[in-house]
């Protein structure tokens, strides 16, 4: 790092960092990770970090939006023009299953910070941010399915659709992480008990 400038430097010290504490948050959990422990992993003293981020929830926070914005990149970068809005549904899915067999540790990550939301005040409005995106993705994809009248208006709440099919998706993950089913089946297996939910919950 000695020929960049120094805030090429720190942003470099970011990025480990940040990898770092993704890869050990996911496995040992926030609790039980320290930062002596990422400092340990990434080369750094423990000063550094606390400089940085203070604490390891504003070091959590960080990693969070970290994650949204790779993984909102990536995703805008594979979306195709001219797709039904069930098409763009159904690709929306399969993404998020090929990211979480791709990337364990960030979806840990994630779903770590749902039950965060679920009952410590600190992470609700980090929680709530991550959900009315999810949230505001599946009901444009629902209401284009009505509008193209793949899916009657008359049956769907879109929004009550919307927040059941993410928590069916959250549990999907949670349930393959846990289990170890998200490496060891296959995204087309995975779609399919996702995809069995969905048209009950639509008529589809």
């Amino acid at each position: 790092m000695s020929n960049l400038s120094r805030k090429e430097q720190a942003e470099a010290s970011r990025e480990v960092i940040i990898e770092s504490s993704i890869r050990l948050i996911a496995k040992n959990g926030l609790e039980k990770t320290s930062f002596q422990m990422i400092a340990d992993d990434c080369g750094l003293h423990q000063t550094t970090l606390v400089y940085y981020y203070k604490n390891k929830r504003n070091l959590y926070r960080e990693c969070i939006m970290v994650i949204l914005r790779q993984s909102d990149a990536a995703i805008h970068a594979e979306q195709v023009a001219g797709l039904s809005g069930i098409q763009r549904l159904e690709a929306y899915v399969r993404r998020n299953i090929k990211w979480a067999k791709t990337s364990p540790a960030e979806a840990q990550m994630i779903l770590l910070l749902y039950y965060f939301g679920s009952n410590d005040p600190e992470f609700q409005g980090l929680y709530r941010l991550v959900k009315d995106q999810v949230q505001g993705k599946l009901e444009a994809y629902l209401n284009q399915a009505i509008d193209e009248g793949q899916l009657s208006s008359k049956q769907q709440d879109v929004h009550k659709t919307a927040d059941l099919i993410h928590s069916q998706l959250v549990g999907l993950l949670v349930n393959g992480l846990a289990t170890g089913r998200i490496q060891s089946s296959s995204e087309k297996r995975l779609f399919a008990d996702w995809m069995a939910v969905f048209r009950a919950l639509t008529g589809l």
